[in-house]
């Protein structure tokens, strides 16, 4: 099933610049791998999805917002994360309010789709 694979390497990567403990969003989370992954070590972790599925799967790692995003208001205005997460997703539409949810000296992690696309 997608999102239960294990962690992407670009996610691993990257998350070195993830200050110790730092808030963690990981947007259209789905089944929670990054999520998972980051609250194993020791980030307080918040995802965000409109699939109620998905948001069931997550709420053992840490906070579980159902949401749809694309159609609706941002459920974290006036919130930072010290890290965003997105994997396998992308809204254009979103990317300033997706910028403006990195704290300062925060960092945004975004893996999207690309084989075939970069031309």
């Amino acid at each position: 099933m997608h999102g239960t694979e294990a962690p992407s390497a670009w996610v691993q990567r990257w998350a070195q610049l993830v200050e110790p403990g730092g808030s963690v969003l990981d947007v259209a989370c789905g089944q929670g791998r990054h999520l998972k992954w980051f609250a194993q070590r020791g980030h307080p972790v918040t995802g965000v999805d409109r699939s109620t599925e998905a948001i069931e799967a997550v709420k053992p790692f840490g906070r579980a917002v159902l949401a749809d995003i694309e159609n609706g208001p941002w459920p974290f205005e006036g919130e930072t994360f010290d890290a965003v997460v997105v994997t396998n997703y992308l809204w254009r539409a979103l990317l300033p309010v997706i910028t403006r949810s990195v704290a300062p000296g925060g960092v945004l992690i975004y893996e999207t789709f690309a084989m075939g696309n970069e031309s």
